[in-house]
């Protein structure tokens, strides 16, 4: 009889909760005077937002919505409040307003009153929901379907920048004397481990004179590897609006030349105002589901909340920070909270800042990161014991992961083209942390090999644990196409890592290195697999160097052994490390033979409305996908007949990464 009651006590708690949970939707064609159902929408989110308690939902149909989300009250766990799309088409929060009110200027040179000026290099300006340009010299070319790539470091000018001057010389510069006067530069000059700003004083043909520059300003360090050559634009003046797609601020105006050279007034013109797409700070137990996010960013600082399947475009725009890391992005702080299968496209610094403990991304595309060039990087790490696992991270002016913090697991991530406007780094990039056992594994690392204007005289690598870094276990990544795999130290000691497993193959110096004369203690070197007899540790133990590994496709990057292989049982067993061995002993390198097939990168959906492989947008990734892929194999974003669709992993170039995500991928 008790138990009876027990368990009808229970159904009627369950009942009322079923009860209890509301579902209010909102449309672009409401009205915040409705009762919010389906039939009656509400307008905006906020209004739902005020009713939302825990277990409730907020349906969000098709529409562009100009707020911040931001919900008054918390879930519960097991009782989340949930914003969702409603699957009739995109849903798009957006931190940009319309610009309107258009006059000419000059010829194809209009100007409207900004409606949010941020000042200094805060301002964004987008046309028919496409990125424009600050103008700039030397101009960005416009390429079609990509737009404006604020990565292309082919399009700067040479500088040369000696030390103890502030006259720097630029040989293209032909426009009459002080024409630049008053402008500012970002440059690339010095030691070039981060941008460089500066004012423009004065200016002559082949020349500027400059101010208020960086500090420090890396041509008087006295690092120098390449007679103090770099690279610089020019923006910050109307004088450089001259190019379709540029516009430039001024006087509380805002300056555009469309891309069709058109008047303005027949575009959606819009400006970045500086607000959140979402706001869950000090909110519990969130859920966003399949929502997309333009020209703002979210946070997340409470716990239990999840980003599933979103999408943010131009996440963040915010001043360069120099050596700072913790600018702009996502930003995941707080206690397990959860952001998979989302997008993050365009940032000027960070594209994700995880922090907090016990926080995960994962399933995550992050591309097209730190055009500032800045400290920052694809995702940075901090916090304790968070997870960043199965993300595909491509394109940034540094690192694409900053592993700092404490306890920390990166796993099973696809990390490619690293330092494009930047040198002395690697894709994996950390500095002075003690990682207490961070965890870097499973990753395939591949394609950094520096700036593409100027070939890099100081590293660019896969793993770079740099000056004071101790106490990381390194194990079982693939490695290839870098300056070097692995690089450790620089001066201050270093002490307990643990590299095990790696395959470090086709890398341009080294397989492993070190960076200045830094004291090695307790560095356990096992079981890695090379192409380069330059294993570093203070304990090595069958490691293997050879020319030949007989790997299965060693042309298109597939480190798995064929029988035969020399790297077949020549390891040692290592605790947590080898286990599931299926030989006599450990095999050498990052993959066992005929063992577990490990992935790395994105798979599946991946943003609000994608389906990662799907290069023919016919909703299923099968062998119509494959062959659109075949027929443009090897095509880089620059050349003809390109297809964005077709570039699955967003790395400007159709390769054996898109292939192998359309392979993994079919029948989904």
């Amino acid at each position: 009889m008790i138990r009876c009651t027990m368990l009808l006590a229970a159904w009627v708690c369950l009942l009322q909760l079923t009860v209890e949970a509301a579902e209010y939707h909102v449309a672009s064609a409401g009205s915040d005077s409705n009762v919010g159902s389906g039939a009656h929408p509400f307008r905006t989110i906020g209004k739902a937002s005020t009713l939302l308690v825990a277990g409730d939902t907020c349906t969000i149909h098709a529409g562009v919505y100009h707020e911040t989300l931001r919900p008054a009250n918390s879930g519960a766990s097991g009782r989340p409040i949930t914003y969702r799309a409603a699957g009739d088409g995109a849903v798009t929060i957006s931190a940009a307003d319309a610009i309107t009110g258009w006059t000419n200027h000059q010829g194809v040179i209009w100007r409207a009153t900004m409606p949010v000026n941020r000042g200094g290099r805060l301002n964004q300006v987008f046309s028919d929901g496409r990125l424009m340009v600050e103008a700039r010299w030397p101009n960005l070319t416009w390429n079609g379907a990509r737009g404006f790539d604020l990565l292309d470091a082919t399009a700067l000018a040479r500088v040369t920048a000696t030390k103890g001057s502030n006259v720097l010389t630029v040989p293209l510069l032909n426009q009459a004397t002080n024409f630049w006067q008053g402008a500012f530069i970002w440059a690339e000059v010095g030691s070039r481990w981060t941008a460089q700003v500066a004012t423009i004083t004065g200016s002559a043909a082949g020349s500027l004179t400059v101010g208020s520059k960086s500090s420090p300003w890396y041509p008087d360090d006295g690092v120098d590897w390449q007679g103090n050559q770099g690279a610089l634009y020019i923006t910050g003046t109307l004088a450089a609006l001259d190019a379709p797609g540029e516009w430039h601020v001024q006087g509380g105006y805002v300056y555009l030349m469309t891309l069709d050279r058109s008047n303005p007034a027949g575009h959606l013109v819009e400006a970045r105002n500086g607000r959140l797409v979402a706001d869950l700070s000090s909110r519990d137990w969130i859920v966003l589901s399949g929502l997309n996010g333009y020209a703002g960013s979210a946070n997340l600082t409470g716990t239990g909340c999840v980003l599933r399947n979103c999408t943010f475009n131009h996440i963040s725009h915010e001043a360069i920070s120099g050596y700072g890391r913790d600018a702009g992005g996502l930003s995941v702080f707080g206690t397990g909270n959860l952001v998979e299968g989302c997008l993050i496209d365009g940032s000027s610094s960070n594209g994700v800042n995880l922090s907090g403990t016990g926080n995960m991304v994962r399933n995550c595309i992050v591309r097209n990161i730190n055009y500032n060039g800045d400290y920052s990087g694809g995702v940075s790490l901090s916090g304790d014991q968070n997870t960043l696992e199965y993300c595909t991270i491509t394109r940034a002016g540094r690192a694409l992961i900053n592993p700092g913090g404490t306890r920390q697991v990166i796993r099973n991530n696809d990390v490619s083209y690293a330092l494009l406007w930047t040198q002395d780094g690697g894709a994996f990039y950390s500095y002075n942390r003690d990682g207490q056992g961070t965890e870097i594994a499973y990753n395939r690392i591949h394609d950094n090999l520096g700036w593409a204007l100027m070939p890099s005289l100081a590293p660019c690598d896969g793993i770079y644990l740099d000056d004071g870094c101790l106490n990381f276990i390194v194990h079982h990544n693939e490695i290839w196409n870098c300056d070097d795999g692995i690089r450790l130290g620089h001066i201050l000691p270093t002490h307990g890592h643990r590299i095990y497993n790696n395959t470090l193959w086709s890398n341009r110096r080294h397989g492993m290195a070190q960076h200045g004369t830094s004291s090695f203690t307790d560095i356990v070197v096992w079981n890695n697999l090379s192409d380069h007899d330059d294993f570093l540790g203070t304990d090595l133990r069958n490691n293997l160097f050879t020319s030949d590994a007989k790997f299965v496709a060693v042309a298109q990057y597939d480190f798995r052994l064929s029988a035969g292989s020399p790297a077949i049982d020549a390891g040692l067993p290592v605790a947590g490390i080898t286990d599931g061995l299926l030989g006599v002993a450990p095999d050498v390198g990052a993959r066992e033979y005929n063992g577990v097939a490990w992935t790395a990168g994105a798979t599946g959906r991946v943003g609000a409305l994608s389906l990662l492989g799907d290069a023919n947008s016919d909703g299923v990734v099968d062998e119509g996908d494959q062959a659109i892929l075949i027929s443009l194999f090897g095509r880089r974003s620059s050349d003809a007949g390109w297809n964005a669709a077709a570039d699955i992993n967003g790395d400007a170039r159709i390769d054996a990464q898109d292939t192998m995500i359309v392979l993994r991928n079919r029948a989904r």
